[in-house]
C-alpha cells in the first residue's frame, strides 16, 4: 500500500509540474508604465503663530513614465517596486503690478520655491492561473506607498518669509490586474490601484522674526479612508 500511495503522489507531482502555466516560469523582469491618475488634496498650512490657511490641489496627470522591478517569490507568487515620482526642481513665482503713466513696475511677489517629490510603491502579487497555461494571468496586488513631499519657500521680498514644508506620508493600496502574455519573454499589463488609506505627517516652518521660535514650527498629522485618489496603469514587461 506504501508503495502505491508512492506512486500516486509521484504522479500527481509530476501533473503538476507539465500543468504550471509557462508564461509565469520567469523569475525576474523589468516593467515600464504609464501611470495615469486623479487626484484631491488639502495642504493645512500656517502662514503665522495665529492664523492658518487651506491650500487645495486637484491633480490630472495624464502622461507620467514609471519604471518598476518584479521578482518571484518562494511561493510563486510575484514581489514588485515601482519608483512612481523621483523630483528634485526649482520653481519661481513673481507677481507685478505695472503703473501705466509712469511705467514702473512694482513687485508684490517674488518667491524661489525649492520641490523634492520622491514616491515608491511596493506590492505583493497574488497570481491566479497558476496551474494553466493561458496567456491572460489575473492577480490581485497588494501595496504600500511611502512618499516624501517637500517645498522651501525663497522669498526675495521683505513681506514674505522662508519657509519649509515637508509631506511625510504613506498609502495603501489594492491593486487588481491583468497580464497578457505576447510571447515567452514580452508581456502586457493593465491595472487599477484603488487607494485604501492616505496618510502623511507634516512639519512647518515659518521663519517669522516677530514670532517665538516655537509658534514658527506647527505639525499636521491626517489620515484618510478611500481618498479621492484613482489611478490607470498601462506597461509592458520584459522577462529577464
Amino acid at each position: 500500500m506504501k508503495n502505491y500511495i508512492l506512486i500516486l503522489l509521484a504522479l500527481f507531482l509530476t501533473h503538476s509540474a507539465l500543468t504550471q502555466n509557462k508564461n509565469l516560469d520567469y523569475k525576474y523582469s523589468v516593467k515600464i508604465y504609464n501611470l495615469s491618475s486623479y487626484s484631491e488634496e488639502t495642504n493645512f498650512r500656517v502662514k503665522s503663530g495665529f492664523q492658518r490657511y487651506d491650500n487645495k490641489y486637484v491633480n490630472f496627470i495624464l502622461l507620467n513614465p514609471t519604471i518598476a522591478f518584479q521578482w518571484k517569490s518562494k511561493k510563486k507568487n510575484f514581489k514588485e517596486i515601482e519608483l512612481t515620482n523621483f523630483v528634485f526642481g526649482k520653481h519661481t513665482t513673481i507677481n507685478q503690478i505695472k503703473n501705466n503713466s509712469t511705467n514702473v513696475n512694482q513687485t508684490t511677489y517674488d518667491v524661489d520655491q525649492k520641490i523634492t517629490n520622491v514616491s515608491i510603491r511596493y506590492e505583493y502579487l497574488l497570481t491566479f492561473n497558476k496551474n494553466k497555461d493561458y496567456k491572460t494571468v489575473f492577480s490581485l496586488g497588494f501595496g504600500i506607498n511611502p512618499y516624501f513631499k517637500g517645498d522651501k519657500y525663497l522669498p526675495k521680498i521683505s513681506s514674505e518669509y522662508p519657509s519649509t514644508f515637508n509631506d511625510y506620508g504613506l498609502n495603501l493600496f489594492i491593486i487588481p490586474r491583468f497580464s497578457y502574455h505576447l510571447t515567452s519573454k514580452i508581456f502586457i499589463e493593465l491595472n487599477v490601484p484603488i487607494c485604501l488609506v492616505n496618510s502623511f505627517f507634516e512639519y512647518a516652518f515659518i521663519d517669522n522674526p516677530y514670532l517665538t521660535y516655537k509658534q514658527r514650527k506647527s505639525y499636521t498629522l491626517d489620515i484618510e479612508e478611500l481618498p479621492i485618489n484613482y489611478s490607470f496603469r498601462l506597461g509592458i514587461g520584459i522577462k529577464l
